[in-house]
């Protein structure tokens, strides 16, 4: 059988474990989620489809509503194992539910929904740590892998109150693509067009050699994060002060893949 795993990734955490699953599950097809929306043909006769996702404000980034939406409903009938895998920094609390409604609006449902606990990037609440472990993140990406190769079915429980929880996290993402403009850019700024390239959706234009930011942001902090000047600052100073994540290209260490 044929199989596709795509991810949507800000800081980079996702785009990690995602490459990590790749590797472990020898996936034909490796792609960004955006992608996909250029050439929804990728995901022609894929049997097998794998979705990674970040857990924002405790549901899915808008760009993976639009993807479930749009894209993955016109290749519903076709699939015989979804799995998708929610990357978190501490609970994923209402992440699976939210996935399993997105779902069920298409008339599709998870084989098996998973969750990989790494470092929490949302800078407004919480520090980067200046050193990070992350063999725990490794062990849940191994256990993972050798769940999907078994093709097991793993579905989680929706949290109660669940339709409450929906309603109010589609109320508070309509209005998620304004919140760019918390962002500032300083005069450390030297127009390298790195958050440009980084942003997943496309938010960030260049005019007079800097960043301008076009409303549609996902606030996921690729931006700030990926900055190599950190140049890229918020308006109200962060409760716990400023800190940056270095993105990982992987979590698990040669010596555990040859271990597998």
């Amino acid at each position: 059988m044929s199989s596709l795993l795509t991810y949507f990734s800000g800081s980079g955490n996702s785009k990690a474990v995602s490459s990590d699953l790749a590797s472990l599950l020898e996936i034909n097809e490796h792609c960004f989620i955006g992608k996909l929306f250029e050439n929804p043909q990728l995901l022609e006769d894929k049997s097998i489809i794998g979705l990674v996702t970040p857990i924002y404000f405790n549901g899915v980034p808008l760009l993976v509503e639009k993807f479930i939406k749009e894209i993955l409903s016109q290749y519903v009938k076709q699939i015989e194992y979804l799995f998708v895998i929610l990357v978190h920094g501490g609970l994923p609390l209402y992440g699976a539910s939210v996935i399993n409604r997105l779902l069920s609006e298409i008339g599709c449902a998870a084989s098996y929904i998973g969750s990989v606990k790494t470092i929490n990037t949302y800078i407004p609440f919480f520090m980067i740590p200046k050193t990070v472990d992350y063999n725990k993140s490794a062990k849940q990406i191994l256990k993972i892998g050798s769940h999907l190769r078994d093709e097991e079915i793993k579905v989680n429980s929706n949290y109660p109150p669940n339709r409450f929880f929906y309603d109010w996290w589609r109320e508070f993402m309509s209005k998620v693509n304004e919140k760019d403009r918390n962002f500032v850019v300083t005069d450390e700024c030297d127009g390298c067009k790195i958050c440009v390239e980084k942003c997943p959706v496309k938010n960030i234009s260049i005019k007079d050699n800097r960043p301008v930011y076009n409303h549609r942001c996902n606030y996921c902090f690729a931006c700030y994060h990926h900055c190599p000047q950190k140049a890229i600052r918020l308006k109200k100073r962060p409760l716990l002060g400023y800190s940056w994540y270095t993105p990982q290209d992987s979590f698990i260490t040669k010596r555990q893949y040859n271990g597998n």
